[in-house]
């Protein structure tokens, strides 16, 4: 098995929460390979398929994604930084997803929350 029973209930729970957002992103996806796994491709010639490895690699790929993807966000294309303004409106689209985790809401919540301060911490400051 790729990955623990535990880790694929998670990766399954965190991909069906984000379902809507993945399947209205034209520029990327994530499938399952029975051979590795989930793999984040990007509709992009630039990108290299990646592996998730975990749900917190998972999340952080989300956060990416949302951050780039973010209209009012110029300046993620031009240097790549969180802005406050920018944390601000990914929380705003990821907390009503997040209602569709149910009694595991606080969990991913927590999780989602660390991603975030993570990029935060190491593209901001």
């Amino acid at each position: 098995m790729i990955y623990s029973s535990e880790t694929k209930q998670e990766l399954d729970m965190i991909l069906d929460i984000f379902r809507p957002y993945i399947e209205e992103n034209p520029y990327f996806d994530i499938v399952y390979s029975d051979k590795i796994g989930y793999v984040q491709i990007d509709i992009s010639p630039d990108f290299e398929p990646s592996r998730i490895r975990s749900a917190e690699h998972l999340l952080d790929t989300l956060l990416v994604q949302l951050a780039m993807d973010d209209p009012f966000s110029p300046e993620m294309w031009k240097t790549g930084d969180f802005t406050p303004a920018s944390t601000d409106r990914i929380r705003r689209r990821v907390l009503p997803l997040l209602e569709g985790a149910g009694e595991e809401r606080e969990k991913y919540a927590s999780l989602f929350e660390r991603a975030m301060k993570r990029y935060v911490r190491d593209w901001v400051d």
